[in-house]
């Protein structure tokens, strides 16, 4: 079993869940020109009263509050037997905070108001110790994990990990249920054969629109259901490895495509997650900020 040890953090300044109320059309003017942050990005992720995070590679925590303004801190450290022990996911709630990491088989707990050291949320079966985890979400009182061979998973502290069906999507629908997502198939280009989400009980819920020849379908992700609760897609179509183009799709609870919107996609960037839906209805997108210096602009879509 591996051993972990949490130090404290001397200096830190706590972020809160509480801000003072912004302007909307500031916060929207911000985002939808795009926030400019410095440095370099594994992820990010919303927070119901508008705030962005993003987690740095220097194992920084930057906070982007509705206005666009800027605050960061300094998470504590892990040591443990691995020299690699930086975060790849987070999800951010109220004043609380959790990340997984490729390197652990656990998730960190912090809180934002007092991130001296973190709590420890781990299953109870310790094959779980083997789990390379990269993406995660909550569900209900646990999380959604997916590891790096794309099973996912559900774990609830001090309980049983369990695997969900193949390929089912870490965020549920409406239904309260996972979607099952094939992966594409390239060769399968024809006008009726297409990436296709299956509820998890079965049937049909939408077909992802395919692209004309020779572009094929490359990758199809929920993100997961806004405020309009509408399911939102993100599809991923190509000919190559260097002509990738991304699409978001709104889904009603019918499987009928409302609204599609193309965005840049994370050229230049190596972030796990650099298109996720915010608590607040948003979508976020980080892009690789203009010029030669690390850097990411982050913007607010909707659909």
């Amino acid at each position: 079993m591996i051993k972990f040890m949490i130090m404290a953090l001397a200096l830190f300044m706590p972020f809160s869940a509480t801000t003072a109320a912004e302007p909307a059309a500031a916060a929207a003017t911000a985002f939808d020109a795009g926030v400019l942050v410095p440095g370099s990005f594994l992820s990010l992720a919303g927070r119901s009263d508008g705030s962005v995070f993003l987690l740095g590679t220097d194992h920084q925590l930057v906070r982007l509050a509705p206005d666009g303004a800027s605050s960061a801190l300094t998470l504590p450290p892990v040591v443990e037997s691995k020299p690699d022990d930086r975060f790849c996911d987070l999800v951010v709630d109220g004043n609380n905070a959790w990340f997984c990491g490729f390197a652990f088989p656990v998730i960190f707990a912090l809180d934002l108001e007092k991130p001296a050291e973190y709590q420890i949320v781990r299953a109870s079966d310790p094959e779980a110790a083997a789990l390379n985890l990269l993406n995660l979400d909550r569900r209900g009182s646990g999380f959604a994990i997916r590891d790096a061979d794309g099973n996912t998973l559900v774990l609830e502290n001090g309980k049983p990990i369990s695997k969900l069906a193949n390929h089912a999507s870490l965020l549920c629908g409406m239904s309260g249920e996972p979607f099952i997502i094939p992966p594409p198939v390239p060769e399968a280009a024809s006008s009726t054969v297409g990436s296709v989400v299956i509820h998890q009980a079965g049937g049909i819920f939408w077909k992802a629109p395919l692209p004309a020849l020779p572009r094929v379908l490359k990758l199809v992700e929920f993100l997961g259901c806004d405020d309009q609760k509408r399911s939102i897609f993100l599809v991923i179509t190509g000919s190559g490895e260097l002509d990738s183009e991304f699409t978001l799709y709104a889904v009603s609870a019918e499987g009928k495509t409302l609204a599609e919107k193309k965005i840049s996609g994370p050229a230049g960037l190596e972030m796990q997650r650099f298109c996720r839906l915010s608590p607040d209805g948003s979508i976020l997108l980080a892009e690789k900020a203009p010029g030669n210096e690390p850097g990411v602009l982050v913007k607010k879509l909707r659909l």
